[in-house]
């Protein structure tokens, strides 16, 4: 071939010779209006547009319009891959629908929940359902499965079951069985929460919720050296490491022959208002309806239609003692006094004291059995140490009941004393001096308060009253005092009523009489300048009492009935040698809570 031949042209050299020959190639500029449904080919014959819609297989199509760049093919139509078909699965070049599994995450083939139920695993609770089948629980109620109704045959505990298909609303278990009580055991006897064999409490065994053979749980109590579970498995009420004890008389309990706790019978004396059999069970020596009681009011003895040996709990606390420096403290036309300050804390625990001043009737019942003075160490406050009898005191006291009824005669005008019952067996006892208060507090089970705890409930503990009533000015319907109580125009015996007559003018806590009547002896030496002393703060304290020489003062608080309006504020403070026997002077006795 020649140097001018096609073979050695170059591409622009060919197409000047096609040009020269009327053969150019065809060109395109048509565009597709469709957009991406578009392709154009050159078949030499011009342009040919494709679209997903055309009715036609061509271009990436896998089946009619569908597939490839098209819409992913329904079921049936060709397909090349997963990807040509809408269900994600392309079989043997045909969209089919996909295989479920168990695992696969969706809700497919015959499941009634995701991937549970049908032919996968069941479903658990609060999993669609289609029925029982589907759940685990074996319950399918309203679409969802849930825990079964627990029934007695059921296999499982449930319900109020106390072991399988048993107790509870279920029939009653066999033993072995778990219970929660007898009423769960066919054998009825439940011990340790198990159902065991009945005990007959007679058959030589240990069994049922026995403690030891025949004895403890259901069975009468078990002898000492039995093994117990608590208490009441002992016929002594003493279990102490799992055995039963002997009864002591500081063990705790009422056991043995003790008519109440460590008190009675073979142990010491019950102290008044425990239980007891007959008056030997008593300090008091007094029993009365199975209860000690004081033995000044043996027979019965009535203050105001009450009990004259009532005592009220005075429930203790912490409170301001003594006259404040405020003008409240001490109101006009008031007499006040130094002993009275200053004002400081003191707190008391609990105790009882006497609803009523000591009346002549019960101070009879003292007289009548006196042989003397009490022993050493009784009459103490439990909480003060040192606050008993002291034998150096037995010279000051009278020696023989007819010493002391002697005594009691101050003078005809006043004393409320006579030698036989009269008519004023329920008027305050007067004319007695500190020793013999002491003495027949002790010898009727209780003590003489403190001069804290008598301030205490005269001004109604943190009240902090400035009388025992109230605040109210004094009237002759709140206390007796000035003379004025009969309204006559002397002044005599006939001005101090009987106990308990101004019952308006009760305490805090329904003591009565703590402002007027009679001046109250308290256990307290008297120190006039004790509150801001040895007594400026102070728990449960007293000033302890000197011993004698008889120069030693006492502590009065309350007023009498001769006396001032000043005289019933609760803070007075009044004093008198213990021997001091006035006709204006009684008391009333504290006592264990």
């Amino acid at each position: 071939m020649s140097r001018g031949s096609a073979r050695s042209r170059g591409p622009l050299g060919a197409l000047l010779v096609a040009l020269a020959l009327g053969n150019a190639p065809a060109c395109s500029t048509t565009t597709d209006p469709a957009g991406a449904d578009a392709a154009v080919t050159d078949s030499g014959s011009g342009p040919d547009v494709l679209t997903c819609s055309d009715g036609a297989k061509n271009g990436s199509e896998t089946a009619v319009d569908c597939g490839g760049a098209c819409p992913k093919c329904p079921n049936g139509k060709a397909c090349g891959g997963p990807i040509d078909c809408a269900s994600g699965a392309c079989n043997a070049g045909v969209c089919v629908v996909p295989t479920p599994g168990c695992s696969d995450g969706a809700k497919n083939g015959s499941e009634t929940d995701v991937d549970c139920g049908g032919t996968c695993p069941k479903c658990a609770n609060g999993k669609a359902c289609g029925g029982p089948a589907d759940c685990a629980s074996g319950a399918c109620s309203a679409g969802l499965c849930g825990a079964p109704a627990p029934t007695c045959s059921d296999g499982a505990k449930n319900g109020n079951e106390t072991d399988v298909d048993c107790g509870g609303a279920c029939p009653k278990c066999a033993n072995g069985r778990a219970c929660a009580g007898p009423v769960d055991c066919a054998s009825a006897t439940c011990a340790g929460g198990v159902c065991v064999v009945a005990s007959t409490c007679s058959d030589g065994a240990k069994n049922g919720n026995e403690t030891d053979v025949d004895c403890g749980g259901s069975c009468p109590s078990c002898v000492d050296g039995k093994t117990c579970a608590g208490s009441a498995d002992c016929g002594s009420r003493i279990c102490t490491g799992s055995l039963c004890a002997a009864p002591a008389c500081d063990d705790g309990a009422k056991n043995g022959s003790e008519t109440d706790v460590d008190c009675g019978g073979p142990c010491p004396a019950c102290a008044n208002g425990r239980m007891c059999g007959a008056p030997s069970d008593c300090q008091s020596t007094t029993c009365t309806g199975g209860a000690c009681g004081p033995p000044s009011c043996a027979g019965g003895l009535t203050c105001q239609g009450i009990d004259c040996c009532e005592s009220l709990v005075v429930p203790g606390g912490t409170f301001p003692m003594g006259r404040g420096a405020g003008s409240d403290a001490c109101p006009p036309t008031t007499l006040c006094l130094s002993a009275e300050q200053p004002e400081h804390g003191v707190t008391v625990s609990s105790f009882a004291l006497d609803t009523f001043e000591v009346t002549v009737g019960r101070f009879r019942k003292f007289v009548d059995a006196y042989a003397g003075p009490p022993a050493p160490g009784t009459g103490a406050h439990p909480l003060i140490a040192g606050t008993g009898w002291n034998a150096l005191w037995t010279g000051s006291t009278p020696p023989t009941a007819a010493a002391l009824r002697s005594n009691l005669k101050c003078g005809v005008t006043w004393q409320t004393w006579s030698d036989t019952p009269g008519a004023t067996e329920a008027s305050p006892i007067n004319c007695v001096g500190w020793y013999e208060a002491f003495a027949f507090c002790a010898w009727d089970g209780g003590r003489l308060p403190t001069e804290a705890e008598w301030e205490y409930a005269s001004a109604g503990g943190d009240e902090n009253r400035l009388y025992p009533w109230g605040n109210a000015a004094p009237t002759v319907a709140l206390a007796s005092y000035e003379c004025r109580f009969s309204g006559g125009p002397s002044c005599d015996v006939a001005d101090l009523p009987l106990a308990g007559s101004t019952p308006a003018g009760n305490g805090r806590w329904g003591h009565r009489d703590l402002g007027g009547s009679l001046w109250e002896w308290v256990y307290d030496g008297f120190d006039a300048g004790w509150y801001g002393g040895g007594g400026a703060t102070c728990t449960n304290c007293t000033n302890i009492p000197s011993l004698p020489p008889l120069s030693s003062l006492h502590a009065l608080r309350g007023g009498d009935f001769l006396g001032d309006h000043s005289y019933l504020r609760a803070t007075i403070r009044d004093n008198a040698p213990p021997y001091g026997r006035g006709h204006a002077r009684g008391f009333r006795c504290a006592r264990r809570p």
